[in-house]
């Protein structure tokens, strides 16, 4: 390693080289056997002093002199010792600056190699959200049918919603159809709501249901954008453009869509979705399942998922959660589970209105 690269080791100022210093500081230099005798230490140590208060700065050697140093102030031992490593500090910041800024000139043409690949392969790997973005902009701008979306997991934080607001009324406007599902959750959520009261007035359709399987976005029936849960940091997706996968992923939805609740933005809170709700955490509880894997699955917060546990067992009577289980199945409260089916889609009055 380059010697201006190391930086240098400075011996601890205890309080023998605070004492030296001081007496330094009156007698107007440091001579090794005036301090030594001061002290009433041996010469050695008086020199050894000497050398860690030169070594800080502290202590400047007087010309011509043999071994006669005089003090130097801070502020001017500060000067001397610090500055080369503040030049240092900021040599090294231009060439991080620099670096960035070339590899960050790459990124265009990654992404451009990515878009690329669309063409060309049934399944691609995206790494990072930058990409991830470019080519949702992309695919919404080449979108001129049909958009199916699943946002499980509540509300959507209102960055995420600004982003997606401009792309949602960009396609309606070209007179794209845009069906969305979120969970029930999604109605407690204010930003939720007002995105979905902007889209809705722009055509989209917009219905909840009290479980969903992964984020999936399907563009005309022809691109699948799914997260990469093998990613390291989560920010990664898969583009699918395989037939059978799209057809399988497209029934999913429709099967979904079928049982869901239509979302009127101007309806606070749950309302006709509570009892749909408190029927599958019911059913999870009846199934073991712990509250942090309960809330998961419905898309609420531990802490609210276990405020909505203890009103459900308060309302069934129950003192446990297996009780409130069985009191359940025995009152036909646990949702039935249905042959999965697919249907065309038609819109309920309230939508078509």
């Amino acid at each position: 390693m380059d010697d201006q690269h190391v930086l240098p080791v400075l011996p601890v100022l205890g309080s023998l080289e605070i004492a030296a210093l001081r007496c330094a500081l009156t007698a107007g230099a440091y001579r090794v056997s005036e301090i030594a005798a001061e002290l009433g230490i041996g010469e050695s140590e008086a020199s050894t002093t000497m050398a860690s208060l030169e070594a800080w700065g502290l202590l400047r050697q007087v010309a011509g002199s043999e071994g006669v140093t005089v003090p130097a102030t801070p502020q001017a031992a500060a000067a001397e010792l610090l500055r080369p490593m503040q030049d240092d500090v900021l040599r090294r910041q231009q060439v991080i600056d620099q670096a960035k800024a070339e590899l960050t000139a790459l990124e265009p043409l990654y992404e451009q190699a990515a878009e690329a690949r669309w063409h060309h392969h049934a399944l691609d790997r995206l790494a990072s959200a930058s990409v991830v973005r470019s080519v949702l902009n992309e695919a919404a701008d080449r979108c001129s049918d049909e958009v199916l979306t699943v946002q499980p997991g509540g509300g959507r934080g209102p960055d995420k919603l600004q982003d997606a607001l401009t792309r949602d009324l960009a396609m309606l406007e070209r007179g794209a159809q845009m069906r969305t599902l979120y969970q029930h959750t999604a109605r407690g959520s204010l930003p939720t709501r007002l995105h979905v009261e902007q889209v809705s007035e722009a055509g989209a359709l917009i219905r909840t249901a009290d479980e969903l399987p992964d984020k999936m976005i399907i563009f005309d029936g022809e691109l699948a954008v799914l997260p990469d849960r093998t990613a390291v940091d989560g920010n990664g997706a898969l583009l699918v453009r395989e037939p059978s996968i799209l057809a399988y992923l497209i029934r999913t939805f429709e099967t979904i869509w079928s049982s869901a609740i239509p979302f009127a933005a101007e309806a606070t809170g749950y309302q006709d979705a509570s009892t749909d709700l408190q029927r599958t955490i019911i059913r999870l509880l009846a199934a073991g399942a712990k509250d942090e894997v309960v809330a998961r699955r419905v898309g609420l917060s531990v802490r609210t998922c276990r405020r909505h546990i203890a009103e459900i067992m308060e309302m069934l009577g129950a003192d446990s959660r297996f009780q409130a289980g069985v009191l359940a199945e025995k009152g036909q409260l646990t949702p039935q589970q249905a042959t999965p089916h697919h249907e065309p889609f038609s819109p309920t009055p309230s939508e078509a209105s």
